[in-house]
């Protein structure tokens, strides 16, 4: 590993992993990079040394069980590569918390902060980001970069496997989380819908889910040395990019521990699912046309559910004829069959 003089700071080439939006695996992708290197153990910023998991029983479900060096914007980023020491440590680079721009620019608590007020500290975040990237860049170190294949988005919101509520504390699922935005951010709402499973899907449906786009692609210097993978890369090809990552950071694989981690890594990617997003279009347009498509495929939870009706919603102005409609048939022009003119202002 090299280091770099920046002013009187020395700056060891610690490993820089950009990962701004949440699901997409950093934990897994923080994890893998040491296992497969053979690294025991990694430096908190406390100065701490934590050892890497190795219990798989543990995190079979998940992999949040191991704690990465979390950065969280711009600011903290600077401070901890001032104060580290050790080149053996990976830096899970995220975006400063909403709640943190809105603190920051306005003095106030997420949960009282007016639209507009929240409009302007998701610009902020997303400046903060690339200033934080630029910067990167311009010292001479590579950035890993993880963006999301943008239909993959909405998994955010479908497939939610480590839910946090809008203060980043965790919660016990994305109902709870669905019931903490309502009520928070949209109590009038709310008040009109019964608790039946069709009206709370409507509820919900009315609310949608906007994922922010933070333009992670076009904020990169590609000028200059970084590396960019989406979630197609992480989902789908990850051996291959693994492979890339630690022969550009100059980082030893172990041929054994590579060898045991594509098996969990086989079993780690059957959580993920991107396939009804890079189908939702399709699916929306074969509601809408009247056209055959089977859904059985995509084993359609409550909040694929919700997705496919905001959308119609939305889009077309169209909604569904849902009193008693606890689940949604498995093809699409049963689904046209229940359209109707949709009556919300939205």
């Amino acid at each position: 590993m090299h280091c770099l003089e920046i002013g009187q700071i020395k700056i060891y080439m610690t490993n820089l992993l950009f990962i701004p939006y949440h699901n997409t695996g950093g934990h897994f992708i923080d994890w893998s990079l040491y296992f497969v290197t053979g690294q025991q153990q990694y430096a908190k910023k406390t100065g701490q040394l934590v050892s890497i998991v190795q219990d798989f029983d543990v995190v079979a479900k998940n992999w949040h069980q191991h704690q990465p060096v979390n950065i969280c914007g711009f600011d903290d980023l600077k401070t901890t590569l001032k104060m580290l020491d050790d080149s053996n440590t990976n830096l899970y680079v995220s975006l400063l918390p909403l709640p943190t721009a809105v603190k920051l620019l306005f003095g106030v608590d997420l949960t009282s902060a007016t639209p507009d007020q929240i409009t302007t500290a998701h610009s902020y975040v997303q400046q903060d980001f690339e200033k934080m990237l630029q910067w990167t860049q311009n010292q001479g170190l590579i950035p890993v970069i993880f963006d999301y294949c943008k239909p993959d988005l909405l998994s955010i919101f479908y497939n939610n496997r480590y839910p946090l509520d809008c203060n980043y504390q965790l919660v016990n699922d994305s109902f709870e989380l669905q019931e903490t935005v309502e009520r928070t951010f949209f109590s009038k709402i709310t008040a009109k819908f019964g608790q039946q499973i069709w009206d709370q899907r409507e509820k919900a449906s009315l609310i949608g889910f906007h994922p922010m786009d933070y333009k992670v692609h076009q904020s990169i210097n590609h000028s200059l040395a970084h590396l960019y993978y989406t979630t197609d890369d992480i989902w789908n090809n990850m051996p291959n990019i693994l492979y890339e990552i630690c022969t550009v950071l100059q980082l030893s694989i172990d041929p054994e521990k590579f060898g045991v981690w594509e098996k969990i890594y086989a079993q780690w990617r059957t959580v993920h699912d991107p396939y009804f997003g890079r189908h939702f279009d399709r699916i929306i347009d074969s509601i809408v046309n009247g056209n055959y498509m089977r859904l059985d495929r995509f084993k359609l939870n409550f909040f694929q559910e919700v997705l496919i009706q905001n959308a119609l919603i939305t889009q077309h102005n169209l909604n569904l004829k849902t009193w008693n409609l606890t689940k949604f048939p498995n093809n699409t022009q049963e689904l046209h069959s229940l359209l109707e003119p949709n009556i919300h202002v939205l």
